[in-house]
């Protein structure tokens, strides 16, 4: 028997002898195991309490017009209070009606928007969901703190969450690989093993790149691109490594805030245009004058057309050498939903709605860089898939039951955090700006708090060292 039928399956049997059964949607594994007395080796996937049921007259009044009230399934939908027999009977309303329906869910990509709709999968399984997590890895890493991990303010255990465990923990099932092809019409997927997978709901998160191809110089592929986030660590590493050799020369080509903050370490930042373009001028002067006291050269309207043998070639013949160079002239969607049926948007990411699914096939579901919202562009910013959490589990919730969805309604003005890697930052919302090291404090506060809310699993006590 498959796992997601076993619940459904002790379910029915518990009504039919009379028992009421309520999965508890949120447990600690460890200390339940040690209580019942299951053995470590084994994995905890589901608790469920049995019991029959009582007399309302018996409770307090509180307790029991919270019993006789309408009540909401594990899924979001409002149903009346049924006897057990009614499930038995077949009654097409609320959690009865999914479990029979044995809907399937799979999550793409276990980026910031799709976190809180992981940390609660154990709600939806144990509502008869069958779902399914793929990831890249089994570790997925918070981007805000990415820079940090370069300078060496932070180590991987900081700002990493264990992906697998979040899942298995709570019985959904995670497939560690990489979605290659989507067929809406059928409802199917495929990853890179030529495995492929179904689902009645899907919903995709697997962030952004930054791809040499775009950014229009020939000898591209010698950078180190700033994402995925673990190249920080891996730069990190090697640039040590070089450092017991001599000095090491670091070349940042591309001045938005992950340039900005990548160059805090390096001795040379070159952009095409304007540091921080799209900020108010005098962002972009406190930047230029924090670069400039950290001893880093900042060549703004140049225009990088090579790299070749430890050279970056500006257009004008001028050369800048270079030990280690990185890569942040922007970020794009992965390639993955302009090969498919799916409508895309202007940057080639999924096209949503406001309600965060795709304006073609309202069961496939979006969040973060990998979408193009089209009630207005939206930034390549954190902030925005970290706002889309609740609202993802909410319509996810909601498309598995058949009710209405909730709207994403995102800010007119973000907040705009920067690491400057000696413990001072700047952080701006409009119209206010903070710098210095209450900026970083801030800075650090607000990463440090959205981190630790999914790292459940002992990851900041995990020690990762350099090859």
């Amino acid at each position: 028997m498959t796992p997601d039928l076993q619940p459904k399956t002790f379910y029915m049997q518990a009504v039919r002898e009379g028992l009421r059964a309520h999965p508890v949607a949120g447990f600690d594994p460890d200390p339940v195991k040690a209580i019942l007395h299951v053995p470590d080796s084994s994995i905890l996937i589901t608790l469920v309490i049995l019991g029959y049921p009582g007399e309302t007259g018996e409770l307090s009044e509180k307790h029991r017009l919270s019993e006789e009230s309408p009540r909401k399934s594990p899924l979001g939908r409002e149903c009346p209070n049924r006897r057990p027999s009614d499930i038995t009977r077949g009654l097409n309303t609320g959690t009865a009606n999914l479990i029979v329906a044995d809907r399937r869910l799979i999550l793409v990509g276990a980026g910031h928007a799709h976190l809180t709709t992981i940390a609660n999968l154990d709600s939806i399984v144990g509502a008869g969901v069958s779902a399914t997590v793929t990831s890249l890895g089994s570790y997925q890493y918070y981007s805000g703190m990415g820079p940090g991990l370069l300078s060496g303010r932070y180590d991987p255990g900081d700002l990493r969450f264990n992906i697998r465990m979040l899942c298995e923990r709570r019985g959904a099932r995670f497939v560690e690989g990489r979605v290659v092809g989507i067929r809406p019409g059928e409802r199917r997927i495929y990853l890179e093993d030529r495995s492929d997978f179904d689902y009645d709901v899907i919903s995709f998160n697997i962030g952004s790149v930054v791809d040499p191809r775009s950014a229009g110089l020939s000898g591209a592929d010698s950078l180190t691109p700033v994402k995925p986030v673990h190249r920080y660590f891996d730069a990190r590493c090697s640039i040590s490594n070089s450092l017991n050799r001599g000095s090491v020369r670091l070349v940042v080509v591309g001045g938005g805030p992950a340039g900005v903050e990548t160059a805090a370490i390096a001795v040379t930042l070159m952009t095409q245009g304007r540091i921080l373009k799209r900020f108010p001028a005098r962002i972009r002067k406190i930047c230029l004058r924090k670069l400039k006291s950290l001893g880093i050269a900042v060549l703004e309207d140049h225009t990088a057309e090579s790299c070749r043998e430890g050279m970056v070639v500006i257009r004008g013949a001028d050369r800048v050498p270079f030990d280690y160079a990185f890569l942040a002239t922007g970020t794009s969607p992965p390639r993955l939903f302009e090969s498919s049926p799916l409508t895309t948007g202007r940057s080639g990411g999924l096209l949503v709605g406001r309600h965060l699914n795709s304006t073609r096939f309202p069961e496939v579901f979006g969040g973060g860089d990998c979408i193009d919202f089209e009630p207005r562009p939206l930034a390549k910013v954190g902030v925005y898939a970290v706002r889309q959490n609740q609202v993802l589990l909410d319509n996810l919730r909601a498309a598995l039951s058949g009710q209405p969805l909730r709207p994403f309604e995102p800010q007119k003005h973000y907040h705009l955090a920067l690491n400057f890697g000696d413990g001072t930052g700047l952080s701006h919302r409009s119209p206010y700006t903070l710098g210095g090291r209450p900026a970083f404090w801030l800075k650090d506060r607000i990463d440090r708090s959205f981190v630790r809310k999914f790292q459940l699993y002992g990851e900041a006590d995990e020690v990762v060292r350099c090859p």
